[in-house]
């Protein structure tokens, strides 16, 4: 006869629908500790409901823009006769608006009254739970609202399934500290990001400066792009490939020998396109593969380790240095590869240019004039390059490197407190540790 354990529920911890919680704590509806309101749009056709409007009107894309734990303005405000004439709610200040069309559970805490559109149900919190407890709670209860949003055109997440989702409920008291721990790990994330806003903008300067006054110069020439230090040369493309200063320089067009999607494999030769640019590197997580017999039948579109790579097509502008043991690596349509000779131009140097305001110019005039979103090699070949002498281009790379450090570190920093809320949510929200 088989016999079941009943399962023992720890001291001071009872079994409730949402597993083990404190004695303490109990479980709601959200519907009977807050209101779940939803939103409307005045008609656009009206100008009285929009023009000098003073009341804060909040769509998703204020939300998402935020990035911040409350809301201080919106982009749009609608006056009392719009409020009056359409679907939208004033919602007291401390109200948390959360997004519910598709983009699903992007929360802020309003900062003074606020209306929004249709793409919210905002929460306004009975006495006894407080508003920025019930904020961090909604992150957890986000892969729910996503399970069960509904829609063809885009999902979206019904007022009863909010209304009617359980949450565990600590005493006032518990709830205030939990939101004072998760708060500080907040702040701390807050001030990496500016950290991170900081070392970019700083970036930003130093190679606008490095990239056309160079280091120590005193006298410079006047260019099509501006003036630059009389040691420089300003060259073409199409000048520098013939000079053999550039190796190669070519894109992924395959033609008949573009891959199918049913000859990629687990692993063999990577086959990278513009979104395996990230952050200035290659992801090949986001890489595909080919076989290596499928591999070296490509005999252009071919890059190798040290190589640069610029996205053209679509996505316009990533640039990233090839580091790879790969023998070779395919690229798409949407990359051109940058071939140097290294003892003329350094990769690093070229990446950084590439990725300079005074490259952007130029290819984004070219992209102007025409409604597609690309830069075709033949156009990249008639840009002008600096180029200062090679020892310049080392100090110049490397100075930009040592700040290309410091996003990086504290990018890493914000990860690991980001990793590091996720579980201090996890745990104290469910009462696993105690505050």
């Amino acid at each position: 006869m088989m016999v079941i354990e009943e399962k023992i529920v720890p001291e001071r911890y009872k079994m409730t629908e949402l597993g083990e919680i404190p004695v303490e704590w109990e479980v709601r509806l959200i519907k009977e500790v807050a209101d779940v309101i939803s939103g409307g749009t005045p008609s656009k056709a009206v100008t009285e409901y929009w023009n000098e409007g003073t009341i804060l009107w909040a769509t998703p894309t204020d939300i998402t823009r935020n990035n911040s734990k409350y809301i201080y303005e919106t982009e749009l405000s609608i006056t009392e006769l719009g409020l009056k004439k359409s679907s939208a709610n004033l919602l007291p200040a401390g109200s948390i608006l959360m997004t519910s069309r598709a983009t699903i559970g992007e929360r802020s805490i309003a900062t003074a009254p606020i209306s929004t559109n249709q793409g919210f149900k905002s929460f306004v919190c009975h006495d006894g739970l407080s508003n920025e407890y019930m904020y961090y709670y909604l992150e957890i209860l986000k892969q729910y609202f996503l399970l069960n949003a509904s829609g063809s055109t885009f999902l979206e997440v019904s007022k009863q399934v909010i209304e009617n989702q359980v949450m565990a409920i600590p005493p006032h008291k518990e709830q205030q500290k939990i939101v004072e721990v998760l708060s500080t790990v907040d702040e701390q994330i807050e001030n990496t990001e500016q950290l991170i806003e900081k070392t970019k903008e700083l970036k930003k300067g130093l190679m606008q400066q490095l990239l056309t006054k160079g280091i120590g110069h005193t006298e410079f020439k006047v260019t099509e792009i501006g003036e630059i230090p009389v040691e420089w040369e300003a060259k073409k493309l199409e000048d520098l490939i013939s000079d053999k200063v550039v190796i190669s320089h070519i894109d992924g067009n395959h033609g008949s020998l573009y891959p199918r999607a049913s000859e990629f494999v687990d692993r063999g030769t990577p086959y990278i396109s513009a979104n395996s640019i990230v952050s200035g590197s290659i992801d090949f997580s986001k890489a595909k593969y080919l076989s290596e017999e499928r591999g070296n039948k490509f005999k252009k579109g071919v890059a190798k380790n040290e190589d640069v790579l610029f996205a053209h097509n679509a996505t316009v502008g990533p640039v990233a240095i090839l580091k790879t043991s790969a023998p070779k690596v395919i690229l798409s349509t949407s990359l051109t590869l940058y071939r140097c000779d290294n003892n003329f131009l350094l990769p690093s140097y070229l990446s950084y240019y590439l990725d300079s305001p005074m490259f952007k110019i130029q290819y984004q005039k070219v992209m102007s004039q025409t409604t597609r979103n690309q830069v075709p090699i033949t156009a990249q070949r008639k840009f002008l390059f600096l180029i200062p002498t090679i020892q310049e281009q080392e100090i110049i790379a490397n100075t930009l490197g040592l700040v290309d450090e410091r996003i990086n570190y504290f990018t890493q920093e914000k990860e690991r407190y980001t990793e590091l809320k996720k579980g201090l949510m996890q745990q104290l929200l469910t009462g696993k540790i105690r505050v």
